[in-house]
């Protein structure tokens, strides 16, 4: 038997402006096959991708800024790709992203890691570096799990000698925007 729109269970939360519907998430549906019988599958809807992530980040304890190239991430990464294999790790740092613009992600209780200190100087060279690949340091978010941050990576490390880990390099481009910049 195949399910249809009309068979999803919903239910009803309160939204900003009143009680709404929701569609509830259903991890695994049945589908009818070209050859006519019904066989089970669990495949990569938008909702059940939206739980499993959901669930995973729910248990880092950290906060979002602070989870690239960390071992929470990591751990994250690991239990989505359990469900979906198929999906990168800019994929799920992306949707997590997204999530939380949307107000939708919870927030952590955790202060996030401190930024590795660098000079004025540093900081310039990593601006530009920054700016060089998305066009401004507010796109930031663009970078984890790129090429681009690779290139910012190598870019800055060829302007200063300084060979950042990559959680570190992170923090000190999350941190760019809350120090100002030389002229």
């Amino acid at each position: 038997m195949a399910l249809t729109f009309l068979d999803v269970p919903r239910a009803t939360k309160i939204g900003r402006s009143g009680p709404i519907s929701v569609l509830f998430r259903p991890l695994a549906l049945e589908r009818r096959s070209p050859f006519g019988y019904a066989d089970r599958m669990l495949y990569e809807d938008k909702y059940s991708f939206d739980a499993v992530v959901e669930r995973a980040y729910s248990k880092s304890g950290l906060p979002l800024d602070d989870l690239p190239y960390t071992d929470a991430f990591d751990l994250i990464y690991a239990e989505v790709t359990k469900s979906f294999p198929s999906k990168t790790e800019r994929e799920v740092f992306h949707y997590l992203l997204t999530v939380r613009k949307a107000a939708e992600l919870p927030r952590s209780g955790k202060p996030g890691s401190p930024a590795p200190h660098l000079e004025p100087d540093q900081k310039d060279a990593l601006a530009r570096a920054v700016v060089a690949e998305v066009g401004s340091v507010g796109a930031r978010d663009q970078l984890p799990y790129t090429d681009k941050f690779d290139r910012v990576a190598a870019s800055f490390k060829a302007a200063t000698g300084i060979d950042l880990p990559r959680h570190d390099l992170w923090r000190a481009i999350a941190n760019l925007s809350k120090t100002p910049l030389k002229p």
